[in-house]
Parts: structure tokens; C-alpha cells; sequence
């Protein structure tokens, strides 16, 4: 059954037309389903997210950590702001200070 709108302009389809709601009801249900599922991948993806971001932390950050705080007694905090910030840099002047340089009574050279 053609519609009076769509007698009106042939360009209206089924979907868009408010008199019959067979049509736009399918494609309602069809679109709600499309965001719920659109949610929970969107819920996975955070999910992931901020369990690489935690693991990250956990094996690449906090030892950098330790080891700033255990290396510089008189300002571990400062140090530990640092290595969390910058790991891969504090890495690298802890190895130039500890081994090339081999500083006296950094991080227990002698």
C-alpha cells in the first residue's frame, strides 16, 4: 500500500515515511541493535585499553622506579617522578653513571 507522501514525491521510501510503521520499525530495532553491539565493543576496547596501560606500569615503568629511588637515597621522590615520566632516558644516564662513568658511590659502585 502506497502511502500519501510517497504519491506525493516517488523520492520518500518506506523507511522515512511515518504512515507506514512496518518498515521503520525494522529498521529502528536494526539500528538499536547496531549501537548496543557498537557499546560493548566500544566497552572491550577500553577494557584493553587500560589493561595494557596497567601492564605497561607494572613491568616497564615501576622497576625504573626502584631502581631511581634505591640509586639517589637523598631525593627519591624527585628521582622516582622522573623515571615515571621519562623511564627510558633515566635508564640511560643510570647505566652512563653506573657503568661508564663508574661514579664513586652511585647505586653501589666503589
Amino acid at each position: 500500500m502506497k502511502s500519501p507522501l510517497s504519491l506525493v514525491n516517488p523520492l520518500l521510501t518506506s523507511d522515512l515515511d511515518p504512515f507506514t510503521n512496518v518498515n521503520s520499525n525494522n529498521a529502528n530495532n536494526a539500528n538499536n541493535a547496531n549501537n548496543a553491539n557498537n557499546s560493548h565493543v566500544n566497552k572491550k576496547l577500553t577494557n584493553g585499553i587500560l589493561f595494557m596501560v596497567v601492564l605497561t606500569i607494572i613491568f616497564h615503568i615501576l622497576p625504573v622506579m626502584l631502581i631511581a629511588a634505591n640509586c639517589n637515597p637523598n631525593n627519591p621522590i624527585i628521582y622516582s617522578i622522573i623515571a615515571f615520566l621519562v623511564p627510558n632516558i633515566y635508564l640511560l644516564q643510570y647505566a652512563i653513571r653506573k657503568y661508564l662513568m663508574r661514579e664513586k658511590g652511585y647505586c653501589g659502585n666503589k
